[in-house]
């Protein structure tokens, strides 16, 4: 398709100085093998998916700088009481990564995933109408773990 660009992925990872090693694919190779095994559809949907996971992540993130302005206004807090606010996410997205990771081993990394996202929504939501700053900092910790 010459309206593909000319990416050139190695699919050899070692450093070798000898001159046997295989030719860089190109993108189209790379895709034509995806497509021959198979799993071309389940490729996609997966990487769909990880890319509203990351998405979510981003805005999540992000939006925290907006949303501490807003804490502090609405509850009358200092500069170090929003810094905790951000911070709590912060720490929240820690733990659950050591958390979640071995939960994710046992009962799959799809479910995890599902879950996570889905926490991350419902506790998000949840946040934006917190009576008081303490519940608001639970709900944000929990929506980063």
């Amino acid at each position: 398709n010459p309206h593909l660009p000319s990416v050139y992925m190695s699919t050899n990872f070692t450093m070798n100085t000898n001159n046997d090693a295989k030719p860089p694919m190109t993108l189209n190779a790379v895709l034509d093998d995806i497509a021959a095994t198979g799993n071309g559809l389940w490729y996609v949907r997966v990487v769909l998916i990880l890319s509203l996971n990351m998405a979510l992540l981003a805005v999540e993130i992000n939006m925290m700088t907006f949303v501490v302005y807003c804490a502090e206004d609405t509850w009358d807090l200092s500069d170090s009481a929003g810094d905790v606010l951000v911070d709590l996410v912060l720490v929240g997205c820690f733990l659950g990564t050591m958390i979640w990771g071995p939960v994710a081993d046992v009962i799959g990394r799809m479910h995890v995933l599902w879950i996570t996202m889905a926490g991350m929504v419902i506790f998000g939501m949840l946040s934006a109408i917190a009576p008081t700053f303490a519940i608001f900092v639970i709900l944000r910790f929990l929506t980063g773990f």
